[in-house]
């Protein structure tokens, strides 16, 4: 609740926080961005706050589609739009 309360990612945003660690080219970066994506989508009120950007499933879908091998990244892309997709309530 935290997140959404103080946008820390920024998904108010023109250009958000995700979109800016997502277009550095350190394998890394994308590694522990997209782990962080994947652990916010665990829970309700992450999933609803990371929702908030209707940019965010298009550039995990792109994540994936770079990854080659069955990556830590591609896990975890496919782990977070996983748990995007659930429709459970409170």
């Amino acid at each position: 609740m935290e997140f959404e309360k103080h946008d820390l990612l920024w998904l108010e945003r023109e250009v958000s926080l995700l979109d800016i660690l997502l277009q550095k080219r350190d394998p890394k970066i994308h590694e522990f961005t997209m782990k962080l994506i994947n652990a916010i989508s665990s829970d309700f009120y992450g999933r609803i706050y990371l929702l908030k950007s209707h940019k965010l499933i298009p550039t995990i879908i792109n994540v994936l589609k770079s990854q080659i091998t069955d990556s830590i990244i591609r896990q975890n892309a496919l782990g977070a739009l996983q748990k995007l997709s659930l429709k459970k309530t409170t």
